[in-house]
């Protein structure tokens, strides 16, 4: 059986081909078209594998799109519709990327490549696990996927056993580890999906002499679980800025694109990544020893918290 696995849409757009089990071929779109994080439909990358592997579009015998756009509409309205009035503008723009190809896999496939045969569409975060899992090796194994978000999920514990792959437990936008660390690389003058890595870099020049003040925009809990202060963070709302005015009161002025870099951003760099670390610690050995349902949240924080499933 053979099946290609599509990404595009938000940043660096890719396909992989899997032929009986096996993976054969996979690829970015960038290495073609030279378009650094390329995020338009994959054809170059979707073309080069099956060449590579010797087969045709009508050898495929289905095709997987890496997450489910009309639940991820789904958050987008209801999101939009908590924050409305101050989101109508980030929601436009959103419904016109989601709208424009994104629940049209099929028909963008058979116009691209011509392919017509069976189209699905998998949960984000199950996407990852699967990568991970199917290629570790291991028969049994826990399963953490932690990024910016899918549909819904920003964060998603699994279990594999046997070769099936079961969701435990998740948490829900906007409370996300990967918004978190974004937010502070936008307020440290680089750019969101790309430099992050500066951020990591730059924490390592820095002291984290800041940690106490990153706790008042982050809370994390005995259970694994963690929320972001709705008070300090905009992306669910703002379209042109990731934090709030009580953010910038909070930290100071943003930096701003090729400014110098500091003494004191590298110590909000450094603090940033020890609350991440501290978080991921957290997550972790919460896989193994799950907390009880009880912990606390500050005075007037959502708690989310984990969503279990099962």
């Amino acid at each position: 059986m053979n099946v290609l696995g599509v990404s595009a849409y938000y940043h660096d757009a890719a396909a992989a081909l899997v032929a009986d089990g096996r993976i054969v071929a996979a690829a970015e779109e960038e290495r073609f078209t030279r378009r650094k994080h390329d995020s338009r439909f994959p054809t170059s990358a979707i073309a080069w594998a099956l060449a590579d592997a010797g087969l045709g579009v009508d050898d495929l015998d289905f095709v997987c799109f890496y997450e489910k756009p009309f639940r991820k509409l789904e958050r987008l309205l209801a999101c939009g519709r908590q924050t409305h009035p101050k989101s109508a503008a980030l929601v436009r723009q959103q419904l016109a990327r989601t709208a424009h190809e994104r629940l049209w896999v099929d028909r963008v496939l058979e116009q691209t490549i011509g392919y017509t045969g069976r189209v699905g569409y998998v949960e984000h975060h199950l996407a990852h696990a699967a990568s991970a899992y199917y290629v570790s090796g291991f028969a049994d194994a826990v399963i953490l996927t932690v990024d910016g978000v899918g549909e819904w999920a920003t964060t998603a514990h699994y279990r594999g056993s046997g070769g099936a792959i079961e969701k435990i437990r998740e948490i829900h936008y906007p409370d996300s580890l990967g918004l978190f660390y974004s937010t502070f690389t936008a307020f440290l003058g680089f750019t969101v999906n790309n430099d992050e890595y500066k951020v990591m870099g730059l924490a390592s020049y820095g002291t984290p002499t800041e940690v106490d003040k990153v706790r008042r925009v982050i809370a994390l809990n005995d259970d694994g679980s963690f929320g972001l202060s709705r008070e300090h963070f905009s992306f669910a709302y703002d379209k042109e800025r990731m934090y709030s005015d009580a953010f910038v009161e909070l930290f100071g002025p943003p930096r701003p694109p090729g400014d110098p870099i500091t003494a004191e951003h590298a110590n909000l760099a450094a603090s940033v990544q020890q609350l991440l670390e501290e978080a991921m610690v957290g997550l972790v050995s919460s896989c193994y020893e799950p907390g009880g349902p009880d912990a606390l949240w500050p005075a007037g924080w959502p708690s989310t918290a984990w969503r279990t499933h099962g």
